[in-house]
């Protein structure tokens, strides 16, 4: 009797653990984005509309209205924003994943007239007030075509490149139009907001002067 009660018992002890290890739940939920990161054009009308994402579990099924998502979007500043969907199932499996969306700066961005306050240093020293003009270049979308740049004339027009974030190169060009000889080059910066940039380049002219120049530049509304 006492050897059946043992076997009873080792059998019993047995389903039990085969039972743990079959309900055991050890998978974390999976998370899918729609369209994955993201980027949306600085000051877009319609915002940051959410794209989607679903979340399923082996176990549990569905869990897409179980998901929390944490961070903002503001889209009138440039700049990268991350978005965490996070997730967990009945057994406390959790899973969270990441969308980056990138608030960015395009040609309409630049397009315009824009007041300038230029200071020079260097063999022709100084501080400079005008009006430049941005157009768009239609060869290259990360170009922009900019009238009067320097103050020389309304003829000069300097190709000035940028980035999504709105980072300027000025390319090394002639001063062609601006009613003297030489060549300018230089680099620049957008604020937070797109209304102003800061633009410093260098200026050599042919016959060996040198200056350097910090101009802020302001959006005319």
């Amino acid at each position: 009797m006492k050897k059946l009660t043992f076997v009873l018992s080792a059998v019993i002890a047995m389903m039990v653990v085969f039972s743990a290890c079959e309900t055991e739940d050890l998978d974390a939920p999976v998370i899918d984005l729609v369209d994955g990161d993201m980027e949306i054009v600085l000051n877009d009308p319609t915002g940051f509309v959410e794209p989607g994402y679903t979340a399923t579990d082996e176990q549990d099924g569905d869990l897409t209205n179980n998901v929390i998502v944490t961070g903002t979007v503001d889209v009138t500043k440039i700049g990268t924003y991350e978005l965490v969907y996070s997730v967990s199932d009945k057994a406390g499996n959790k899973t969270s994943v990441k969308r980056k969306v990138d608030v960015i700066v395009n040609q309409a961005t630049y397009t315009g007239t824009w007041a300038v306050v230029d200071v020079v240093t260097g063999d022709n020293p100084g501080t400079w007030n005008y009006n430049a003009t941005v157009t768009a270049s239609s060869a290259n979308t990360m170009r922009l075509l900019v009238a009067n740049f320097g103050g020389w004339a309304t003829a000069f027009v300097a190709n000035v490149d940028f980035d999504k974030f709105g980072n300027f190169t000025v390319p090394n060009q002639p001063m062609t139009g601006s009613g003297f000889t030489g060549t300018i080059e230089g680099t620049g910066t957008t604020s937070a907001d797109g209304l102003t940039l800061t633009i410093e380049y260098d200026v050599s002219y042919s016959d060996g002067d040198f200056d350097q120049s910090v101009s802020t530049w302001t959006k005319s509304k």
